[in-house]
């Protein structure tokens, strides 16, 4: 009890000489009314026997008494101020200078620092001393720090409430001048110096140091190891997973690990790892720790900062712009194949020189462009529908940057929209039995090249390349060109966007450049153009704020007080109080502003002068009983209350009134309207359900009628041939219509081109494109004498032509004669139909994936009319033996599309030299 005593004080001991009244109040409070007098009224023999309700009590009783007694001691208490385990009193008797460090790495230990500054002037102010209040970072928009006082205890606690962290670095040369100027000022010369550090020193906080010291007693608080403030900064390494840079203060052994997350732009952490600095395999001996984090592709474009989860501070965050994410890579594929094959297709090299450098998404153009990707890569696209082109082309316009590969389909197109020159026709070979040229090598980059600066591999061989015509136009661009001048990579500005070619393959096909890391050094200063890099806005010059952090690691909207901030190239932006860190830009252009891109090494408080005590902010058992004291009197004085309530009867008063409430039902009916579209959904469900089944022949729908029925009479003239001389069976004959139907279903297509085919649509044209790109063919038969290679360009007036100008055609070539198609059943040396002679047109080299398959057959041969001349409609020219032939060509290209080029192995020579022998 002693002990307990012993550690009590009070700030107002006088206050407890009104203990003394308390026998006073007991007897005040026992005072009853006066002993009322006696009348005689002959009525009140009327109220003999009569009982009152309510009787008054005659005197107060004891227990209330009691607790009214200790409400009015529990309030004399609490006025005296009372203390439980009161602190020491400051030593000396002159001013107290109380320095607060208030910059961005005191927001982890803020509250420390603020009860310990409250303790310290609460002592001053037992001790009637008066205050100086300082801090070390600038106030918001201002050059200068504060620095307040003489002040009383009661005007500097509201003060000290008033302050909070700031997110830039401290100003300790603006400190020291204004406390040396205070001290001057000051009449008592003898001071006490009190700074409550966070721990780091830091430009001019030595200079500080020493002028505390040397003009009064100095204090010096700082934290323990494991509540240093840490900092984050960007990974300067290139890799597949977002990465961040931990680093604690030089000489500080911290134990606690420490947690980091990446956070979405609602909040939500993505990801969480810990670093430990104490790892007992020496990894994170060193000052700073690298950490790597596991996002999913889906969530990675929704990364906008990595954060402490330990300590909240603006170092503690890094943001993220587009410098610092990962782009978002598109592959086009014209009919969305996702699947590339390997060591063969472009689709593949891209994929692996993309892997670390980007998110890679694979599709048709319009769903790249709808996926938000940053560039857009085309691997040898010569066509593709109108509709496409003005959208990729809106695209680029708006920032968007696309780069397109040759190869042997843009060697033959004649479409030069969307490249920064126009080409020539043909490649230029530089290798080959024809040509006297060697393979060329790639000369060094120029200056003026985004690939300055990358070591270009001597492995690198050009064998092919396409060439762009000649041009005066400054906008386009020479970033790369072989040892003899020519051109390999070009590129034109288009509006905010970027036109990027390369005049070889994105395969090993044409060169061995994707075989070299130069090629990923390429892609990646590529990636390094897309939208918010250098080719929409310069990284120089003039960035309005957008949203700044606090001193908590908080983002905030613009205050008056910042400034927009300057920006070069080469330097990192100055973080003051008129440029907190946090995101600045301009339209078009955003950066993210982090105190890891201007911050030094962290480094903490070593050489600590003799005279200066070093000490720690401890916790203080100081306790100030008043407010529980009061609330103890409170209480006791409403159960007094309730207690009287209760004795009065009137505590019936408080009951909740009652209230009527009434209920209201609503149903709401819903109906369900059936609509004749379910009807026709399932019967074209039926019908794809018969055609998957089965094997039908179909043709594509002309405009006109007679040409339609002859088609359909020929094919199912064919038709019954097959089945009488092989084991195809086709159960008939469709027709269908290239914008609405599906064509997935059929093996082979035959396609009549009339004088009133009508252009297609676009998505009639995207619908031929995806049954040519997935295993089908396509036989088209322009009905006319033709000869040479004018079959192609000039038949029916040029109307194939301009078809299949949108769309993305493989290489052509004449058949020859030993072509797998005349010898997938029968052995044929020609193909005749109604006319005789004509090219037949098929796919240069055996195609990817299709069995060696041709997706497309063009002629001008009339084969249907033939076939249907052999249900005796008509005589050909060249009698029965023209009109059997037609038929043969005719099971011969159902069974080359049925079968592939299995034919056109070695197993079958033999037998087939032994029978043309005979």
């Amino acid at each position: 009890m002693m002990n307990a005593l012993s550690s009590l004080a009070f700030t107002n001991p006088w206050i407890l000489a009104a203990l003394a009244g308390l026998p006073l109040i007991w007897f005040i409070l026992r005072i009853t009314p006066p002993v009322p007098k006696t009348l005689i009224f002959p009525a009140a023999r009327f109220l003999e026997g009569l009982v009152p309700d309510s009787p008054t009590t005659a005197k107060t009783p004891w227990w209330i008494l009691l607790m009214r007694l200790i409400i009015v001691t529990l309030v004399i208490l609490a006025l005296a101020g009372p203390i439980l385990h009161p602190q020491t009193g400051l030593q000396g008797d002159g001013d107290v200078y109380i320095v607060i460090d208030n910059d961005w790495a005191a927001a982890p230990l803020w509250d420390v620092q603020v009860k310990k500054a409250q303790d310290i002037i609460t002592q001053a102010g037992r001790q009637n001393r008066a205050i100086y209040l300082a801090t070390t970072a600038a106030e918001a928009g201002e050059a200068s720090t504060l620095l307040q006082g003489p002040l009383t205890a009661t005007e500097a606690q509201p003060l000290l409430k008033g302050l909070k962290p700031y997110s830039w670095p401290a100003d300790y040369a603006a400190t020291k001048s204004a406390v040396e100027n205070a001290v001057e000022k000051s009449e008592i010369k003898t001071a006490s110096f009190f700074w409550l550090s966070h721990g780091l020193a830091e430009s001019g906080s030595a200079e500080l140091l020493q002028t505390l010291s040397s003009n009064g007693d100095l204090s010096l608080y700082q934290p323990s190891a494991n509540d240093m403030p840490l900092l984050l900064r960007p990974s300067q390494q290139t890799t597949a997973k977002p990465a961040v840079l931990v680093e604690k203060p030089d000489g500080v052994s911290i134990t606690a690990p420490i947690n980091v997350q990446i956070l979405a732009a609602n909040g939500q952490a993505l990801d969480s790892q810990t670093v430990n600095f104490n790892d007992s395999d020496g990894k994170n001996s060193k000052n700073v720790a690298r950490l790597e984090f596991d996002i999913p592709d889906n969530l990675r474009s929704q990364i906008t900062q990595i954060r402490l989860v330990n300590q909240r501070s603006a170092g503690g965050v890094l943001l993220l712009d587009n410098n610092f994410k990962r782009r978002q890579a598109g592959i086009a594929a014209p009919s969305g194949t996702e699947e590339s094959i390997p060591f063969i297709e472009a689709q593949y090299y891209l994929e692996k020189a993309l892997e670390p450098l980007a998110y890679i998404k694979t599709g048709t153009t319009p769903d790249l462009i709808k996926a938000k990707t940053d560039v857009i890569f085309l691997p040898d696209i010569a066509g593709m529908p109108t509709t496409e082109l003005n959208e990729l082309d809106e695209w680029v316009g708006k920032g968007g940057v696309l780069v397109r590969f040759a190869g042997p389909n843009m060697a033959q197109s004649s479409n030069n929209e969307l490249l920064p020159a126009p080409l020539l026709k043909g490649t230029r070979s530089l290798e080959g039995t024809l040509t006297w040229e060697d393979p060329a090598k790639l000369s060094p980059f120029p200056k003026d090249s985004p690939f300055f600066g990358i070591e270009v591999s001597n492995e690198i061989t050009i064998r092919q390349q396409l060439l762009s015509t000649q041009t005066d136009e400054d906008d386009v661009m020479s970033w790369a060109t072989l040892e003899d001048g020519t051109p390999l990579i070009t590129a034109a500005q288009h509006e905010r966007g970027l036109l990027i070619f390369i005049h070889t393959t994105a395969s090993a096909e044409w060169s061995d450049l994707v075989l070299s890391g130069t090629f990923i050094q390429i892609l990646k200063r590529v990636m390094a153009l897309s939208p918010g890099q250098v080719n929409n806005a310069e990284t120089s010059g003039v960035l309005q704020p957008i949203l700044y952090l606090d001193g908590n690691g908080n983002l905030q909207q613009p205050a008056p007080f910042i400034m927009p901030l300057g920006i070069t190239t080469n330097d990192a932006p100055t973080i003051d109080s008129k440029h907190p860190p946090g995101f600045y830009g301009r339209t078009g252009y955003e950066t993210a502003v982090n105190l890891g891109d201007s911050i030094p090494s962290l480094t903490a408080f070593n050489d600590i002068p003799l005279g200066v005590s070093a000490l720690g902010y401890t916790t203080s058992n100081e306790r100030n009983l008043k407010p529980l004291l009061l609330f103890f009197a409170l209480g006791i004085f409403f159960i007094d209350w309730l207690v009287m309530m209760l004795m009065s009867k009137r505590w019936s008063s408080f009951m909740p009134l009652r209230t009527k409430s009434t209920a209201a039902a609503i149903a709401l009916l819903f109906i369900l309207l059936g609509t004749p579209h379910h009807a026709l959904a399932q019967s074209n469900a039926e019908a794809h359900m018969k055609y998957a089944n089965n094997l039908y022949l179909a043709y594509i729908e002309t405009n006109d009628p007679r040409i339609d029925n002859l088609t359909r009479q020929g094919l199912e003239n064919l038709a019954d041939v097959l089945k009488t001389r092989t084991s195809v069976e086709p159960e008939g004959v469709v027709a269908l219509n290239a914008e609405t139907d599906e064509m997935a279903f059929f093996p082979i297509i035959y396609w009549a081109i009339s004088p009133q085919q009508q252009t297609l649509s676009d998505q009639a044209i995207r619908n031929l494109q995806n049954y040519m790109d997935h295993g089908s063919t396509i036989l088209i038969d322009t009905r006319e004498p033709s000869k040479g290679t004018q079959a192609i360009e000039n038949s029916n007036q040029g109307i194939l032509r301009r078809i299949m100008g949108a769309m993305n055609i493989p290489p052509l070539k004449p058949i020859d004669n030993d072509h797998v198609l005349g010898r997938s059943f029968y052995l044929l040396r020609s193909f005749p139909g109604v006319y005789e002679g004509g090219t037949i047109w098929v796919e240069d080299g055996q195609s990817v994936g299709r069995d060696g398959v041709s997706p497309i057959i063009i002629g001008s041969h009339d084969w249907a009319g033939a076939w249907a001349a052999s249900g005796g409609q008509r005589q050909l020219l060249g009698g029965d033996r023209q009109q059997e032939l037609a038929l043969r060509f005719g099971v011969n290209i159902v069974m080359y599309a049925l079968t592939g080029n299995y034919k056109a192995d070695q197993v079958h020579l033999p037998y087939i030299l032994e029978r043309l022998d005979q």
